[in-house]
């Protein structure tokens, strides 16, 4: 099964009991199955929460600009648009720091601000 962008429609992963779609052990972190283990991490694998601590908590100022339509090129080097982009590329959060300030800021797949989220380098 091929992933899905985020304007298709999701398919029913990990929905009714028992789900009828599990992600598989060995492949949790390939299309499709990633797009919902990347948010659901701590349901596949041992995960420990980092305190932030009781030190300041900084609040980004907001200065949001609508980019959805901003040109700019896949990777195969063709026209599209911020949103197209970001639909095509399954991405689930997209962040711009301008300045110090949120300049645009969007989720997909299910996600929020709040929703843990798998991070890899």
């Amino acid at each position: 099964m091929d992933s899905y962008r985020n304007s298709d429609p999701r398919p029913p992963m990990m929905q009714g009991s028992p789900p009828a779609m599990v992600p598989p052990k060995l492949d949790w972190d390939r299309p499709p199955w990633n797009r919902w283990a990347f948010q659901h991490i701590r349901e596949i694998l041992p995960t420990a929460e980092v305190w932030r601590g009781n030190g300041h908590r900084h609040r980004f100022e907001r200065a949001e600009a609508d980019l959805d339509g901003l040109a700019v090129e896949d990777s195969e080097g063709m026209p599209t648009t911020l949103a197209g982009l970001l639909d095509e590329t399954y991405t689930d959060g997209f962040l711009v720091l301008k300045d110090g300030k949120v300049a645009y800021e969007r989720y997909f797949n299910g996600m929020d601000e709040r929703t843990l989220h798998l991070s890899q380098s």
